[in-house]
């Protein structure tokens, strides 16, 4: 019998974080051309390569954030998202108002006068930024390539907003007993997608278009995390995946990229299962190299790295931001989240019968929320938090 993909990818050893870390690493790639000015990058069906990564990263995410919501109730949910996402985004803010910007101003202009008080100043940059939209990404004029300091940072507020539909969705029992819903939820935004150009001519919002391109992806993941142990987990139904998420867009233009949410999210899983590499499982630091490549790569355009051509751009742009990436997990997002995994004393008090009499009831009547059952260590929590990994 073939096996499922729930019985394939191991919670405790597998590699979606470094298949992130390769998405983050894409982004960079993606970015060089429009930042560097080296001309027009590759597009596939109108979308490039850092555009399909965004989509592969909330495909990944639907599958884990689904997990780690039906597997606990609402406030410990979002208490580690929100630990695990924003105390490293408002790192990465400070940093590139304390850090980069100045550095790039200081270049620009031969002197530090004037940072504080020209443009949209520093602190018009964080205050504008805190509620993780990111309603610019230019500080004090700098850089003056017009695509600003934090490139990467806008799909956060879109990645949040998902993880508050799930967070929704959860108290739904149908949602909870049945993969069929996220199915018709999928089908449903992904019409809305190829009917977009309709779609804008009922509403401008750019929150929801933004939605609407990217939550596709994010049910797909979800979808992918309920049939986890329905639907065989093969190489041949991995490359099928493949060839679909390359084919469909080739086909049929860049319309119908949404098509491809759900092989994109199972081939993704299916190479987290498979592929047998270590990196990241113990020190995640792809969340930070999405964060911090954006500022680095800006500021290597600053100072005249981009002339030297793609490669030379491309290979100090990962380079560099490496430490900032690993500063970002050792220094804030481990702690962070470590701050999620504490239980409180009266959750720990809680008399082992009367877990085991709630969890029988929870067996026997799936439709309701879940019995959150005090772990052993932090380490079972990230398990169950995540189904899958620490994020």
């Amino acid at each position: 019998m073939s096996s499922t993909l729930g019985q394939r990818l191991d919670p405790r050893a597998n590699s979606l974080n470094f298949l992130r870390l390769l998405l983050a690493m894409t982004v960079i790639v993606s970015h060089a051309w429009p930042l560097g000015d080296l001309g027009d990058e590759p597009l596939l069906a109108g979308r490039s390569p850092g555009g399909f990564a965004v989509y592969g990263f909330f495909a990944l995410s639907g599958y884990l954030i689904t997990g780690s919501r039906l597997n606990s109730g609402l406030g410990d949910f979002l208490k580690r998202r929100l630990l695990r996402l924003y105390p490293a985004f408002v790192a990465c803010l400070v940093m590139t108002v304390a850090v980069f910007a100045p550095l790039g101003y200081l270049k620009l202009n031969g002197t530090l006068d004037g940072y504080a008080t020209t443009g949209t100043t520093p602190l018009d940059y964080l205050a504008s930024s805190l509620d993780l939209r990111m309603n610019g990404s230019h500080i004090a004029n700098t850089p003056t390539n017009g695509h600003g300091w934090t490139v990467t940072l806008w799909s956060l507020y879109y990645e949040f907003l998902c993880y508050l539909v799930v967070a929704g969705l959860a108290f739904w029992p149908a949602f909870r007993r049945s993969w069929r819903v996220s199915a018709g939820l999928l089908t449903l935004v992904s019409l809305a997608q190829i009917y977009e150009s309709t779609l804008r001519s009922y509403t401008g919002n750019a929150d929801l278009l933004h939605m609407v391109d990217l939550l596709p992806f994010f049910l797909a993941g979800a979808l992918a995390y309920q049939v986890r142990d329905r639907m065989a987990s093969t190489w041949w139904t991995a490359a099928l995946s493949a060839a679909l998420v390359v084919a469909v867009p080739l086909a049929l233009g860049a319309r119908f990229v949404v098509l491809t949410a759900f092989p994109m999210a199972w081939v993704l899983l299916w190479l987290g299962a498979v592929l047998p590499v270590r990196l990241g499982r113990k020190h995640d630091i792809s969340y930070g190299f999405y964060l911090y490549s954006g500022p680095v790569q800006a500021l290597l355009w600053v100072f005249g790295v981009a002339e030297h051509g793609l490669a030379v751009y491309v290979i100090l742009s990962i380079a560099g931001t490496v430490p900032f990436a690993a500063a970002s997990w050792f220094l804030v997002e481990r702690r962070a989240m470590r701050l999620g995994r504490r239980r409180p004393a009266s959750l720990a008090a809680v008399p082992p019968h009367t877990v085991a009499r709630a969890t029988a009831v929870r067996r026997a009547h799936p439709a309701v929320l879940p019995v959150v059952v005090p772990p052993r260590s932090p380490r079972d929590l990230a398990v169950i938090e995540t189904g899958v990994s620490r994020r």
